[in-house]
């Protein structure tokens, strides 16, 4: 592995980005122990303790933690030349082409062709949290699926949080996986190509991005937990009424209910009580716009954020 380190005010200058917003809204940020992803969890912050947060460069990124796991946004790029020296035909050479998921169809104008000594920065749509294993999958599109010896179309993978300081994930041939360690998270993906254009006949254009999807994601797209887990939503999808299903109370408490954007943004704020051990209380969903939300509930004995979709 090798690392290329950038002064840290840039990370600053990236979180400052995202607290652009009004006066009173809250923002989103996933929370990362340094050397322990596993514990990242979903927090809001106001503009102010953002700054703050910031300041001591909290090794968190925006937006909650479970987002999406596949590219979203061309950050640059510049295309290579064919192994004759003559520029990639039009059909391959749209770098929009390798967001989302991989098609894995390999149809013409499906993928990106970095050319020779090309290469494509992308940001993912979410931080990416290092997991156990390889945590990236990178799709590349050769046709008829020749093996690598045959046909080696190579690239060199980097990772970044800020897209400043560069770790280098090594070469990889055709589809591979790749693991983020040693970085806790990564939000942006560098790849380079480095075929050697003498080991192929005819003309070739080097390696073809199809798409990244991350690896070991979890199944249940959920937020992370504050403290004791005691509360659940039904249904979700949410249509006319919020049913919060609460358990393990020993006496009676008051618990605070707010939904959130997914940009921070508060939409509605209650409170109940509760007087059972268990139960379900109801909250109308009528003023909650349709779209992703955050339902965020906190007790005397702790908090839990859940995400939810409201149709």
């Amino acid at each position: 592995m090798k690392q290329i380190y950038a002064p840290t005010f840039v990370l600053v200058m990236l979180w400052f980005s995202a607290a652009v917003c009004q006066r009173g809204d809250r923002v989103l940020i996933c929370h990362v122990p340094p050397g322990n992803p596993s514990g990242a969890y979903t927090t809001s912050l106001t503009p102010f303790q953002l700054t703050l947060h910031t300041g001591v460069l909290h090794h968190d990124f925006p937006g909650d933690c479970w987002q999406g796991c596949t590219a979203s946004e061309v950050v640059s790029f510049t295309q290579g030349l064919q192994s004759n020296g003559t520029p990639v035909a039009v059909s391959r050479s749209n770098p929009d082409k390798a967001l989302g998921s991989p098609d894995s169809v390999n149809e013409v104008g499906g993928f990106y062709s970095l050319g020779f000594g090309g290469s494509i920065i992308l940001k993912m749509d979410g931080g990416i949290l290092n997991r156990p294993g390889n945590d990236l999958l990178i799709s590349e599109t050769s046709y008829h699926q020749p093996s690598c010896e045959s046909y080696p179309e190579k690239a060199e993978v980097f990772v970044s949080e800020d897209n400043v300081s560069w770790t280098s994930l090594g070469v990889i041939c055709q589809d591979a996986e790749v693991d983020i360690a040693p970085l806790d998270w990564i939000l942006y993906v560098k790849i380079v190509d480095v075929s050697d254009a003498s080991s192929f006949s005819g003309v070739v254009d080097g390696f073809d991005v199809d798409g990244i999807q991350c690896l070991n994601a979890p199944q249940q797209r959920q937020m992370a937990i504050e403290e004791n887990p005691q509360f659940s939503l039904f249904p979700n999808p949410a249509k006319e009424m919020l049913n919060i299903r609460y358990s393990g109370f020993m006496d009676d408490d008051v618990i605070q209910i707010e939904v959130l954007d997914l940009n921070g943004r508060s939409e509605l704020k209650t409170e109940a009580k509760v007087h059972d051990k268990e139960g379900v209380v109801q909250v109308s969903a009528s003023a909650i716009k349709p779209g992703s939300h955050i339902l965020s509930i906190i007790a005397s004995s702790g908090k839990q954020v859940i995400r939810f979709e409201k149709r």
